[in-house]
């Protein structure tokens, strides 16, 4: 796994944000995108109910 060699070889916070946001940049977004579906989907069951 490229992410975990990323850590364990520099072993500190700076090197797993550079490895999420420079190796997997499409992965991140896609996910940030569901999470904000999911919240807006929430509050407006919320709304209803």
């Amino acid at each position: 796994n490229s992410l975990s060699h990323v850590v364990n070889a520099q072993g500190n916070t700076e090197a797993f944000g550079q490895a999420l946001f420079h190796g997997f940049v499409y992965p991140f977004e896609v996910t940030s995108l569901l999470i904000i579906v999911a919240l807006l989907g929430a509050m407006v069951l919320g709304r209803k109910a």
